[in-house]
């Protein structure tokens, strides 16, 4: 006998309406909700209507064809691991009120080529973008002061990454395997960087370091030229 004879006729949700009964089946019936989310996980696409100021956890977890999402105005936070392992995932389109993505929201999603953070964030937690190894440019927003552990670590295409003027702190490994990145500048604001933050960045030449900057135990390749200023 079938462990659920039924699925529920979700033909007349919305986007928002499918994602906060998909959220609600997740925390207080999760047998069911693994079943729904078999006839939902192929989807392509992810828009979002307004009123929605969260993304739950796992929310996307493998999601392996969605290639598209739109999130919209007013969202506040990306919960941890949100659109994990989304493999097809190439486009993502932040809103302007976002100010938190939590840990390992968009880790390997190996499609993702370029990434268009607000300003408005101010916080983005440990392995966020890990293993994204088709990023290949990366701005980040210009108040954000910390930039946490293996953030951006396994991002083996990444070649420019513009650092802000507000940046303090870069942790451990938070760059670490990004092989193609070749020259990377900082701001005298930059205090700390954590052990092996560029550990395994091969092609990397050049890093200009303010002077009296604290770095830890072999933060970058044996062969790189670092420059004091």
């Amino acid at each position: 006998m079938e462990p659920i004879a039924f699925y529920p006729n979700l033909e007349g949700f919305t986007p928002v309406q499918l994602y906060l009964f998909l959220a609600a089946l997740r925390n207080y019936e999760p047998k069911i909700y693994d079943l729904i989310r078999e006839l939902y996980e192929g989807i392509p696409y992810a828009f979002f209507e307004a009123n929605l100021t969260s993304i739950e956890e796992y929310s996307f977890w493998y999601f392996s064809n969605l290639r598209e999402v739109h999130l919209p105005e007013g969202l506040k936070i990306i919960k941890n691991s949100s659109f994990v392992g989304c493999s097809s995932l190439q486009v993502v389109s932040f809103p302007e009120s976002l100010t938190s993505v939590g840990n390992a929201a968009f880790s390997e999603c190996s499609s993702l080529q370029e990434l268009q953070l607000p300003e408005s964030l101010k916080s983005i937690g440990l392995d966020v973008f890990s293993n994204c190894s088709k990023l290949q440019e990366l701005q980040l927003p210009k108040g954000m002061k910390v930039i946490q552990n293996n953030t951006f670590s396994g991002c083996s295409s990444l070649q420019v990454v513009s650092f802000p003027n507000s940046l303090e702190k870069i942790g451990n490994y938070a760059f670490s395997g990004c092989s193609s990145l070749q020259v990377v500048s900082f701001s005298k604001g930059l205090k700390f960087i954590g052990w092996m933050a560029f550990a395994r960045c091969s092609s990397l030449k050049e890093v200009y370091l303010p002077r009296g900057i604290t770095i830890g135990k072999d933060v970058f390749p044996f062969k790189t030229e670092i420059i004091y200023y």
